[in-house]
């Protein structure tokens, strides 16, 4: 009758089905290098400002977009909506947040970083992979400060370790730390060779303050000796950044 006719009308029908299904799969691809890339799944993302970067710490997209680029014999036409824009962009807000939570929280980084550099065209593919784990490991640096237990951290996951650090609820420590040389090259070794050693001459160290020897010297353990409560300023701080992202 009207009725059943108007229930097969609401059903979905199988063409319907398939469009949905081919535009999921149309989602997981990328054109890179003149083919058409499937992209690896990963366990979810965070969206950072409005920007989505895997929580894998899987940035490969980026490199195969950027060798694309510069493959071409002419500038390509604008898409700010990209795989290499989208990661980029991440990748700045990423480093400018652990910029704001070093500054607050008074710990210098063992690595120069100026998130800027993240938005650079004419890098290597070995330059963009120094710079994330140049990124990668002045989070766990700071991530360490703050007391987070290592089995806690995964050395490439950048956001996630960002995300542990401003939910962690141990009491805020201020001041320059450095942790055990055995758990430091532990940490450094598992970024694998993409890591290179900063260059002291180099201009992005222009902004890294001098340090002469008559400097205090650090503490050599894993947590701070002194910890100290946190103030109100040091809340607000974090609970800004909090807002910056939220897992999807």
């Amino acid at each position: 009758g009207p009725q059943e006719e108007e229930r097969k009308g609401m059903e979905p029908s199988a063409s319907g089905g398939r469009e949905l299904h081919e535009l999921e799969e149309a989602q997981q691809t990328v054109y890179m290098r003149g083919r058409w890339v499937q992209l690896a799944p990963t366990e979810g993302c965070y969206n950072l400002v409005g920007v989505r970067l895997p929580t894998s710490g899987d940035y490969s997209q980026y490199c195969h977009w950027l060798a694309e680029q510069q493959e071409r014999a002419w500038p390509a036409p604008e898409e700010p909506c990209n795989a290499g824009y989208t990661l980029s962009a991440g990748l700045m807000y990423a480093a400018q947040m652990l910029a704001v939570l070093a500054f607050y929280l008074d710990v210098p980084l063992p690595h120069s970083l100026c998130y800027s550099q993240f938005g650079a065209r004419d890098e290597s593919e070995d330059d963009f992979r120094n710079l994330v784990a140049r990124l990668n490991s002045n989070v766990l640096h700071l991530c360490a400060s703050q007391g987070l237990e290592p089995p806690l951290l995964r050395p490439r996951t950048t956001l996630r370790n960002l995300a542990l650090l401003v939910q962690h609820q141990g009491k805020i420590r201020l001041g320059p730390f450095e942790m055990s040389n055995d758990l430091w090259a532990s940490l450094e070794e598992s970024l694998g060779p993409e890591l290179q050693p900063s260059d002291p001459d180099s201009d992005d160290n222009d902004d890294w303050e001098d340090v002469t020897e008559d400097s205090p010297k650090a503490d050599t353990q894993w947590q701070p000796s002194s910890p100290q409560p946190c103030s109100s300023l040091l809340s607000s701080a974090a609970a800004l950044v909090s807002n910056f992202w939220k897992p999807k």
